[in-house]
């Protein structure tokens, strides 16, 4: 399996995957971009796990796509802290194109200031994706009656023979 652990400054990227691959990221300080877009075209067959850890200093908009492809899986992690007045927001959107796709979305956070906390997403199975499965999972802990925090899953179902899950907390 291929493997990536880095702290950026940027984080976009597009990329086909053609292996199982695992990506890992570290944000440590603030990107130089307020606003990233991961994008993962997941082939046939192929996985896909993708760690995000954010400990930065900084507002953050960060949204995730993956496309899922007949057989493949995706496994996407994220936690983030906010220990001041920042603006972070994730969005996940997993695509279930293929029959068998799995997914799962797990996202935990911790908001302790005054800052907004956001995690948003949709898992979308496109009818004549059979057997595929998804699961969202969406936390986070307010520790200041000042902060703003939400979780908010979406579940876009368009066929029957599937398993489909979430929640917020």
């Amino acid at each position: 399996m291929a493997s990536l652990f880095v702290s950026p400054e940027t984080l976009s990227l597009e990329k086909e995957i053609k292996e199982d691959s695992s990506f890992s990221y570290f944000l440590s300080k603030p990107l130089s971009e307020k606003k990233s877009s991961l994008v993962f075209h997941v082939s046939k067959g192929k996985e896909l796990k993708l760690t995000l850890v954010d400990f930065s200093k900084g507002d953050l908009d960060i949204s995730f796509k993956v496309d899922l492809e007949e057989g493949s899986h995706a496994t996407l992690l994220v936690a983030s802290i906010d220990t001041a007045s920042y603006k972070k927001i994730f969005k996940a959107d997993v695509n279930h194109n293929g029959r068998g796709s799995e997914s799962l979305t797990k996202m935990a956070g911790i908001n302790s200031a005054k800052g907004e906390l956001r995690f948003l997403g949709s898992s979308y199975i496109k009818n004549g994706a059979h057997k595929s499965s998804t699961r969202q999972e969406a936390k986070i802990t307010n520790l200041s009656p000042d902060a703003i925090s939400e979780c908010s899953p979406a579940l876009l179902i368009k066929e029957y023979d599937v398993k489909a899950s979430h929640g917020a907390a």
